[in-house]
């Protein structure tokens, strides 16, 4: 590292310039020997000029095909950088040539393996924070990120009924595994499209984009009923308040979920186990 401190104080900012310059010193030293020989005879310098003129042509030559060279075969070590200074900024990064066997070499498989294990952890740890630890489906983070700011589409918003019941008689874990079912039949009637996310407790929230009021209304009863069809707590049928909202246009998301929330509400006060649009004033019974 003593050279390398030293010349860094000369070169600061480019490791090429500290490398151009040591093969500069390199290949002048055969010039710099003949030129002291020559001065160290008694023969007339006149005399020498020629054989000091054909070394001076020759070393000049020799110093560019080496500093071009040199430049040519740094080029994997300014990949390398360029690699990690885009992850730096973007979190991505192109993946380098491998297959060579010297350091170099080494150096641009182990930065590619880098890249990767680190983007995986990224990925990993994403997941984990976006994702309900107990239903698998998406948490509210998790959605806020699935879903723009402005949507178009319809919101609904699903609350189990009497929930706190299964809790009380038969114990927190016949609730989660409720909760489990439920975000199990949900996704078994949505589309790949639609975004599905528990809120927290027994709250579930689907999004589904593009869909037209009728549609929002037709996919809300759909999990109405199959929640009522396969969702079982202690023999008892599980049952749920369905709120639907609907934005034709796209309208921030935060409207939506207000007026699905407050549509789930009338719901409930309705008798549960029934769907109620945004604004609507008969509720959308069983059937």
């Amino acid at each position: 590292m003593y050279l390398y401190s030293l010349m860094s104080r000369m070169f600061p900012t480019s490791f090429t310039a500290k490398v151009f310059f040591i093969a500069f010193i390199g290949t002048h030293v055969p010039l710099l020997a003949l030129a002291a020989r020559a001065m160290a005879q008694n023969a007339p310098l006149s005399e020498q000029l020629g054989t000091l003129a054909v070394a001076l042509v020759a070393t000049l030559a020799g110093t560019g095909i080496c500093l071009v060279a040199l430049r040519a075969i740094l080029r994997p070590l300014y990949m390398v950088e360029r690699a990690m200074r885009d992850f730096e900024v973007a979190g991505q990064a192109e993946t380098l040539p491998f297959g060579y066997r010297d350091e170099v070499g080494q150096l641009m498989e182990r930065t590619n393996r880098l890249v990767l294990h680190v983007n995986q952890k990224i990925d990993e740890t994403t997941r984990e924070a976006e994702t309900d630890p107990l239903t698998g489906v998406l948490n509210r983070r998790g959605f806020e990120r699935r879903v723009i700011d402005r949507a178009a589409g319809g919101m609904l918003l699903l609350d189990l009924d009497h929930f706190k019941r299964v809790n009380d008689s038969l114990g927190h874990e016949a609730g989660d595994r409720v909760l489990v079912d439920v975000a199990a039949a949900i996704q078994s009637v949505l589309r790949r499209s639609d975004v599905l996310a528990r809120f927290g407790g027994e709250e579930f929230v689907v999004f589904l984009p593009a869909a037209t009021g009728p549609e929002a209304l037709a996919a809300a009863q759909r999990i109405r009923a199959v929640i009522e069809a396969q969702v079982r707590a202690g023999g008892q049928p599980v049952t749920a308040s369905i709120g639907v909202a609907h934005g034709r246009q796209p309208r921030p998301v935060a409207d939506l979920l207000a007026e699905a929330d407050a549509a789930t509400y009338q719901a409930k006060r309705g008798g549960r186990n029934r769907v109620v649009r945004a604004g609507g004033i008969v509720p959308m019974a069983a059937e």
